[in-house]
């Protein structure tokens, strides 16, 4: 139930991110045709004003910097978090009873049963707890290796 809040406010950044694409992408197209009365277009402008070209390049600059910026925001923020998510997502399906994972808190512990949104862990004999499955997490192999040596 959590978990899907998380992605379908991903889903709505995602979609958020395309349509300022696509609404400037259309602005600049209106502007390269030259139509006349368009903001962008040279012709707009009065033929004697010392500006004429100016105001073009200057909303042309703005506009590919707010896009720079929106393309850099989706490749290093909303990309890798979809895909850490995904990730999460097909680990968490994969989980099955006696499977060892650890906590977002840190506990240690085996998977003894498991359902939609909770998971519930024996962390010693006869000892459980009921985690959220969205804080459960696999174990590191590498972790395995050093606790064994």
């Amino acid at each position: 139930m959590f978990m899907n809040v998380e992605k379908n406010g991903l889903d709505r950044s995602e979609k958020l991110l395309k349509l300022l694409i696509s609404s400037f992408a259309v602005l600049l197209l209106v502007g390269f045709t030259g139509c006349e009365g368009s903001f962008l277009s040279p012709s707009a402008q009065a033929p004697d004003s010392p500006v004429a070209g100016g105001n073009f390049e200057l909303i042309l600059k703005t506009i590919n910097f707010i896009c720079l910026g929106f393309f850099a925001y989706y490749i290093l923020v909303l990309k890798p978090r979809k895909v850490e998510l995904d990730a999460h997502d097909k680990f968490l399906e994969g989980v099955s009873k006696n499977d060892e994972v650890v906590t977002s808190g840190g506990i240690i512990g085996r998977v003894t049963q498991k359902k939609s949104d909770i998971v519930t862990l024996e962390i010693s004999p006869k000892i459980t707890i009921r985690v959220l499955a969205k804080e459960v997490h696999p174990m590191v192999q590498k972790d395995k290796e050093v606790a064994k040596s």
